[in-house]
């Protein structure tokens, strides 16, 4: 931590010094992983970087384009949506949206006669069906280009037993995306699926999910948000192991010199 605070300009490591423990062991944690790589990244990396760049300029232009054909359709409005994970995440929590890859739609419909009154309108923009849970409570539409679009009735999970739609509703913020109002969960509402996404991910997170983990605890009741999520499982809770596989397994291949030796990961 004292080499990052070393590497970035004081006001900014003022901000670091204030921020919860939990997301200094984050950064932390992101340091020893990432500082050590900086200074040795082959020359062709900015290129490759600007390049990925335009690329995920065009994908989020046509991720903006179908949302806001989504929820911008006044039947779907009327069903009272709640947009749900990382798109909720990016909308309400990152500085900018763009900042946060986005490439599927999930949406927490109150019933599963929402869902089905929302067909004509995905249908209407050529999105197919592609797979749905005997119960329908879980629909997985694809449109032409691709990207995805899920439907949940109720609740994403029945371990979650307080993401019911009603409830969630309930504390949900106002939010935009692609131009149109919608409803997002409230922070530890969404800091509940998130870690129920890590524990149900494997032995290891992605680096998003760290990336959604910092934004999320830096602009809610960190407190609020844990307890709320270990009521719902015993296990979630921040997961520093997986976070510490994540940042190893998002490292550029060969840009650690053969001979180094492991971090502590602690």
């Amino acid at each position: 931590m004292e080499r990052l605070l070393q590497r970035i300009p004081d006001e900014r490591a003022d901000v670091i010094v204030g921020l919860d423990s939990r997301i200094r062991d984050i950064l932390a944690i992101a340091a020893v992983r990432l500082l050590p790589v900086a200074d040795r990244l082959p020359a062709a990396w900015p290129d490759r970087l600007r390049a990925a760049l335009a690329m995920e300029q065009a994908r989020a232009a046509a991720f903006g384009r179908i949302v806001g054909q989504v929820l911008g359709d006044a039947r779907v409005a009327s069903l009272s949506p709640i947009v749900i994970g990382g798109a909720a995440i990016a909308a309400g929590h990152y500085p900018v949206a763009f900042l946060r890859h986005t490439a599927q739609l999930t949406l927490l419909m109150p019933d599963v006669d929402g869902c089905e009154r929302a067909r004509p309108v995905l249908t209407a923009l050529g999105c197919q069906l592609e797979s749905e849970t005997p119960s329908r409570s879980r629909r997985v539409y694809r449109h032409p280009t691709g990207m995805p679009v899920v439907l949940f009735a109720d609740r994403a999970c029945t371990r979650m037993r307080d993401f019911r739609h009603a409830d969630v509703l309930s504390r949900a913020r106002p939010a935009r995306m692609a131009g149109c109002p919608c409803q997002i969960p409230a922070p530890h509402d969404l800091w509940t699926e998130l870690c129920y996404r890590a524990i149900v991910s494997g032995p290891t997170v992605s680096p998003q999910w760290l990336l959604d983990a910092v934004c999320l605890l830096a602009s809610g009741d960190v407190e609020a948000a844990d307890e709320a999520a270990f009521r719902q499982d015993t296990r979630m809770r921040l997961p520093y192991g997986a976070l510490a596989r994540a940042l190893e397994a998002m490292l550029p291949q060969g840009a650690l010199s053969p001979g180094r030796t492991e971090p502590d990961a602690r």
